[in-house]
């Protein structure tokens, strides 16, 4: 159901976390749910690679941990309908890349209210 509705709105390439400033997603984002993919040279000894900070107007909403060498989706914070990321890479990799995707299909309130709807018709059948 979300595999085909993603729309990659931009990366974040970080050489020397160690030394490298806050990055900052250059994109608007309008959709809670986003999609992240991080990659590094390093092996998988590490679990973290990067925090990630949901912004409006220069305060964060929430913060998150973005797992290494995965791809992941979150569930951002409904409480403004435009919001920036800005990531902080974890200072032990040699380098980092995060990409970011957001959610083009059905809000997830919908989808719950749409399964909600189905089972109760189910219901109605077997009665």
């Amino acid at each position: 159901m979300l595999a085909d509705s993603w729309k990659l709105v931009g990366a974040v390439n970080f050489y020397r976390p160690s030394t490298a400033l806050p990055g900052a997603l250059m994109a608007t984002l309008t959709n809670r749910v986003i999609k992240v993919k991080t990659t590094s040279s390093t092996p998988n000894l590490w679990r973290r690679a990067a925090y990630m900070r949901q912004v409006v107007d220069r305060a964060e909403l929430e913060s998150r941990v973005v797992p290494l060498n995965q791809e992941t989706i979150f569930e951002l914070s409904p409480l403004s309908d435009r919001y920036g990321l800005v990531f902080l890479p974890v200072r032990w990799l040699p380098d980092l890349t995060v990409w970011v995707w957001e959610y083009t299909g059905k809000d997830p309130d919908t989808l719950k209210t749409d399964l909600t709807r189905i089972e109760s018709k189910i219901d109605n059948l077997s009665s």
